[in-house]
Parts: structure tokens; sequence; C-alpha cells
């Protein structure tokens, strides 16, 4: 296999330092280790968690390459559940005027118009606060000024002052 010769079997290296390591710990249950030794075992700890490393990303990227040749054996599944979801939410037609309607301009008119006179504000009724009245502003205007508001990290309250700038400038 071609990471054999660059970084040899992971498996097996990890398995020898490890061998290696308990035969140290063996020893030190019987008796106190030697310098020399102390150094060997902290080396082989070292070594344990390179190849451990190593390993671990070996196998996640065969992982990976195994995944992308062979798919994942659910997907199929997921797309066919996603497709009938689509199908299951998917507006066919409307009923205007007691009549089903299912051509999907007619629809698109008819679900654009009730959104529009639902969610359209009256002009009659504007605040007030403390005498001053507030006059309706543009969409360009709504804009800017909802990033400002947005922009602000926490929630306080405006004192007048700031109410009567923000009205000068909307003017």
């Amino acid at each position: 296999m071609w990471n054999r010769e660059p970084y040899g079997d992971t498996f097996k290296k990890v398995q020898r330092i490890e061998a290696d390591l308990n035969r140290l710990e063996d020893a030190s249950s019987n008796r106190h280790l030697s310098s020399h030794e102390m150094m060997i075992r902290k080396k082989l700890q070292e070594e344990l968690w390179s190849a451990a490393h190593s390993h671990k990303s070996l196998m996640r990227q065969k992982a990976r390459i195994r995944w992308i040749k062979e798919g994942d054996c659910n997907a199929r599944y997921f797309h066919l559940l996603m497709n009938a979801r689509r199908t299951n939410n998917a507006i066919k037609g409307v009923l205007i005027d007691g009549s089903w309607v299912d051509d999907p301009i007619r629809v698109k008119e008819e679900i654009r118009s009730v959104f529009n006179s639902r969610f359209s504000e009256p002009d009659q009724c504007r605040p007030v606060l403390n005498g001053i009245r507030f006059r309706a502003i543009g969409h360009s205007k709504t804009i800017c000024w909802w990033e400002v508001f947005l922009r602000k990290k926490s929630r306080r309250q405006y004192e007048i002052v700031e109410v009567k700038k923000a009205q000068d400038r909307m003017a």
C-alpha cells in the first residue's frame, strides 16, 4: 500500500510501542527504573502519542476515501424523503371565490395579494409619543434604520432628544 513506504504499518507500530511500554511498566512494578529507562519510557510515550495520532489520521482519511467511493448507504433514502416532503409541501392550487384554481401564475398572484393585504399598514393610525407625531418613512429609510438598530449590541430605551434627532433625519 502507498502508506507503508513513508509511514510504515501504523497499527503495528502502535502495537510495538505499546508492548515496549508495557514491558517497562511491568519492570517498574518490581523495581525502580534507572534514569536511562525513565528516558526511554518518556520517549516511548511521546512516540506512542505521535504514532496513535498518525494512525487515527490515516484511518480518518481512509474512511473518507471509502465514503467518497461508495457513498452513504442512506443517501437514497434521505433524497426520497426530501423529495416526498417537497411534493407534500408544494402549493398546488388555491380556492379563489369558491372555485379551485391551479394555474401557477394565478396562484402566485392570489398568494401575493393575500400577504400584501394582510401585512400592509393603514395610514390613518400613526403613533404619538409626548406630542411628537411620527410620519411614515420610505422603504430605503426603513432598511437604513433597521441596520442601525441591528448594529446596537444592547437594547436600551431611546430618549426624546434621540427620537427628535431621528425624526429630523427622516424629514
